[in-house]
């Protein structure tokens, strides 16, 4: 029988990077969430792009993946535990704005989706499609 991780990865499709990166914790505990991350920001830079308000969700989540880690993050990272911290104080009227923050988290996620597209592309899925015989 297979682990119920894989089947709830299997239905993800529609979720969002930061759940299925809780799910794949759960089936590796090999690959760090810190060296995944680079590559679900990438993936959250869409989802921000399509729906900016996913922002806030985005930001709680660096945070806590940010304390989860103890606070020490690689440098190029070093910007997840401050995306929370600048929404609040944008939502108090304190320092910035939402819009503002919002932009921020959207550039910074942009590093991301670009190194990915900078890698090799697969010239064919590693599945057979639908339409094709099995070998």
């Amino acid at each position: 029988m297979p682990d119920i991780a894989f089947i709830q990865l299997s239905s993800m499709a529609k979720a969002s990077p930061l759940d299925v990166l809780h799910v794949l914790q759960t089936i590796s505990e090999k690959v760090s969430p810190l060296e995944a991350l680079p590559e679900v920001l990438g993936l959250a830079h869409a989802k921000l792009v399509a729906d900016p308000g996913y922002a806030r969700a985005l930001a709680r989540a660096l945070y806590g993946i940010y304390v989860d880690c103890a606070y020490e993050v690689p440098e190029k990272l070093r910007d997840i535990g401050g995306f929370d911290d600048a929404f609040d104080l944008a939502e108090q009227g304190t320092y910035g704005t939402v819009d503002g923050v919002r932009e921020e988290l959207l550039r910074f996620t942009k590093q991301f989706a670009e190194r990915a597209n900078d890698g090799p592309k697969p010239t064919a899925p590693p599945w057979p499609r639908s339409d094709e015989p099995a070998a």
